[in-house]
């Protein structure tokens, strides 16, 4: 299928900013002692802030749409100060109670091609999308 990636470098201030959004304060996102401990070589990013690259990607692309679900796997530590690219891969587009609803599968890699979360995602497109693209 079709796909669309985002590219992105998380800093120690986009760590902090998620922290503070999202109220999860946890010392292994800034406390290199800490990351450590827990077998890291350095604190991590947030999962979700990785994962929230797409619906980035998706609400960027077909703007209006709206995201139904989203299932993740952590596969592998994203540092602080990693590079990461995100891709959505469209699986199917069905129609399902009056809407266009697609399915993707959702992958992000590292810069040296480690995938560091999987899943898929359900989102229902904007009312004109197929319409205007027949």
């Amino acid at each position: 299928g079709d796909s669309l990636e985002l590219v992105r470098t998380f800093t120690a201030a986009d760590v902090a900013a998620f922290s503070n959004l999202s109220l999860d304060q946890n010392p292994l996102h800034s406390d290199a002692a800490v990351a450590e401990t827990a077998d890291f070589q350095a604190p991590i990013v947030h999962g979700m802030l990785v994962a929230s690259m797409f619906s980035a990607i998706i609400g960027n692309a077909f703007p209006g749409s709206v995201y139904l679900s989203q299932s993740l796997k952590f596969a592998a530590p994203v540092a602080v100060g990693a590079t990461v690219t995100a891709r959505v891969e469209v699986l199917k587009i069905k129609r399902l109670q009056g809407h266009d609803v697609a399915s993707w599968r959702t992958v992000c890699t590292s810069s040296d091609g480690v995938v560091c979360i999987e899943g898929q995602a359900l989102c229902k497109l904007p009312e004109d999308l197929l319409a205007s693209t027949s």
